[in-house]
């Protein structure tokens, strides 16, 4: 379910690229010890048999396609990219409210966090419907235990943030439900029980 990219030199040298946020590196570091521990096992000694490959070549990429010049494409993302950036503006704000905070509050701290992102989508007025979203849990318990997706996004939380951007009483009632069903949904995932990846080697 990732990009994963082993270059190899021709010299013997290699390197491996993949495509994800830095700190989840837990599988793809274990793809790489496999390989390692498998290359160590093999025997390097030459067979004296041949091996046939395709002969490489550069792609020679066509710039047109239906819906115009490709390059042009492009070129306008490229510059609407440098816009967004440009207009972004990024505040660091120091607290000591956090996880121990949270917790002493007998909240659940994932859960809160996930709530804010989703109110916070409904205050800026991005849309009608929360985006999918996702968020990576460990599975460690088990030998050789990858990553499941926890969906913070339910109709629970839908409800709870509808009623905190309207100010109503029956907020918090809503948001003890979604850290009931959330807490619920990553000790499933954690245990095997996720609906994601399940079908995944």
């Amino acid at each position: 379910d990732k990009s994963l990219q082993f270059i190899v030199s021709p010299t013997g040298q290699s390197g491996f690229n993949w495509e994800h946020a830095w700190w989840d590196g837990y599988n793809t570091m274990y793809i790489c010890d496999l390989v390692l521990q498998s290359a160590h096992a093999a025997s390097m000694e030459p067979s004296g048999k041949g091996c046939s490959f395709p002969a490489i070549h550069s792609l020679d990429f066509v710039g047109n396609n239906r819906s115009g010049n490709l390059r042009d494409l492009v070129t306008t993302a490229q510059a609407e990219l440098a816009r967004n950036f440009a207009s972004t503006k990024l505040s660091v704000f120091e607290s000591e409210f956090g996880r121990s905070k949270l917790k002493a509050s007998m909240c659940a701290p994932d859960a809160t966090y996930q709530l804010a992102f989703q109110l916070a989508w409904k205050n800026l007025g991005l849309g009608n419907l929360p985006p999918s979203t996702y968020e990576a849990c460990t599975m460690t318990s088990f030998l050789h235990g990858r990553t499941e997706v926890v969906r913070p996004v339910s109709s629970n939380s839908a409800k709870a943030v509808e009623l905190l951007a309207a100010g109503s009483s029956a907020a918090g009632e809503a948001v003890k439900a979604v850290y009931k069903s959330h807490t619920k949904e990553v000790v499933e995932c954690k245990s095997g029980n996720g609906v994601d990846r399940l079908l995944q080697a």
